[in-house]
């Protein structure tokens, strides 16, 4: 059996195992999360044995575990998609409130593939904030995710600063105490949610035993894009029914997709869009936003308002064979760094996410993404200096980087030099001329234009140099 017809076995088998949909013009992109995984697990071979127990459907529940987490990105931050968490806040819950109050005074919330804990405790927050005698409520939060890994460090309830990238000041100083360079979040928020292994695609629900039914709101967000479409269907009929009568379903705004979701209807929220178990199912669209030939964590921005400087790039660090013969290895294929740096840095992982942009510099030193990504990671670590010196290198290679600009705004505050800080903010505003306040800013992760216009206003110097 030749190499190209393992790796389609083991598509076939993570997509039954996993539900992570692998075509053929994806099987560079599993053969890099094969050999990741194979190299964590430490096998000392090629990736061969590692194929092969898979192939076999030997691997363990932690092997599996671990392949899941490198053939996904685990992206995810506290407040991520503020207009969705806004109608979550001002609409939802008011109106759940309004109709329990007299009655169960329960509400039921779930978040399915919650990665490492930051959705369910943002979602924690909001509703200590919002409810005054929330002691008096029965309010229940789940959290479910197929890693084990990422509950784990869900339960310590302990994050990096590249978690907050997104958090207003005032939680963060309230919900969370700093211990190390990391912070660690408060009893009362930690124990608003419990957290528990799900595999949506075979672990049944909507049941009792799993605490999957009766919903009053899930959120599943950048989860059902890495499965095939049949089974993302699947999984979003069982959605369906693990919500109450007038329950919402919310997923993320790039994955909106009215054939996925035609048992529910569409809301319009302030040009956010949610979907609510009414009884009549939204009209099915000529062709679905979702499972587009995108890769998986990639925003498509608006048509004609993508630099070339922004576009995905694929590095060949090896020229990929037509015909991969038995003896050689079964990765020395085409692999995307960046992406890999994205992913540790997603995790916190900054010493691989440094490694990998790294690797991306070397194969590619025009490429000002890698340079923004490692002046992020460590402006984060406090590395102001060297952050300055990539963000710099970003810009000279792409003047109008907005996100880099808007980085080396804060940077340069912090810095104390603030005649470039209003320099750089000023190069935000202008290049935030080119979008309308709903649009998506390539690069931001799912972040609008608006959003941005709004986290300008903090930028505030005082006029001296």
């Amino acid at each position: 059996m030749n190499n190209h017809s393992r790796v389609a076995q083991a598509s076939k088998v993570v997509s039954e195992k996993l539900g992570l949909h692998f075509p053929e013009n994806r099987y560079q992109d599993l053969s890099s999360g094969l050999h990741l995984a194979s190299t964590e697990l430490g096998f000392e071979d090629d990736g061969t044995d590692f194929i092969s127990l898979l192939i076999e459907q030997k691997l363990s529940s932690k092997q599996l575990d671990i392949l899941a987490e490198k053939l996904t990105i685990g992206e995810t931050y506290f407040f991520r998609e503020k207009q969705i968490l806004e109608a979550f806040r001002d609409m939802i819950i008011p109106s759940l409130l309004k109709e329990r109050e007299y009655t169960t005074r329960s509400i039921r919330i779930w978040s399915a593939g919650c990665c490492s804990g930051e959705e369910p405790y943002t979602l924690a927050i909001i509703l200590s904030e919002i409810i005054p005698d929330i002691a008096s409520w029965d309010i229940s939060i789940l959290a479910t995710d197929i890693n084990r890994r990422y509950l784990n460090k869900a339960t310590t309830g302990r994050y990096t600063p590249w978690s907050f990238r997104e958090t207003p000041t005032e939680p963060k100083t309230r919900y969370f105490v700093s211990v190390g360079r990391e912070f660690e979040i408060s009893p009362e928020i930690r124990n608003m949610v419990r957290f528990q292994p799900l595999n949506l695609v075979e672990d049944p629900f909507p049941t009792q035993r799993t605490n999957t039914n009766s919903m009053d709101v899930i959120f599943c967000r950048n989860v059902l894009m890495y499965f095939a479409p049949e089974t993302a269907s699947a999984i979003g009929e069982k959605f369906y029914h693990a919500l109450t009568n007038q329950g919402w379903f919310i997923t993320s705004q790039v994955e909106l997709s009215d054939e996925l979701f035609h048992l529910l209807s569409k809301v319009n929220y302030k040009n956010s869009f949610l979907y609510r178990k009414t009884g009549k199912p939204a009209e099915l669209p000529k062709r679905s936003r979702i499972h587009e030939n995108k890769r998986p964590g990639t925003i498509t921005p608006p048509i004609g308002k993508q630099s070339a400087h922004h576009r995905e790039r694929t590095v060949q660090l090896k020229p990929p064979a037509t015909i991969i013969q038995p003896s050689e290895r079964v990765y020395d294929q085409t692999l995307n760094p960046l992406n890999l740096a994205r992913n540790y840095a997603n995790q916190g992982d900054f010493k691989n996410a440094l490694h990998w942009s790294e690797e991306m510099i070397s194969a590619d030193r025009s490429n000002p993404e890698a340079y923004f990504l490692q002046g992020k990671i460590l402006f984060e670590q406090g590395e102001v200096s060297k952050a300055e010196q990539q963000l710099k290198r970003a810009l000279y290679l792409d003047p109008d980087h907005l996100l880099a600009h808007f980085q080396m705004a804060t940077l340069c505050l912090r810095a104390g030099k603030e005649k470039q800080a209003r320099k750089h903010k000023q190069n935000v505003a202008d290049l935030l001329l080119r979008f309308q306040d709903d649009d998506l800013i390539p690069g931001a992760e799912g972040m609008t234009a608006g959003h941005l216009r709004g986290l300008l206003q903090p930028i505030k110097t005082s006029g001296h140099d």
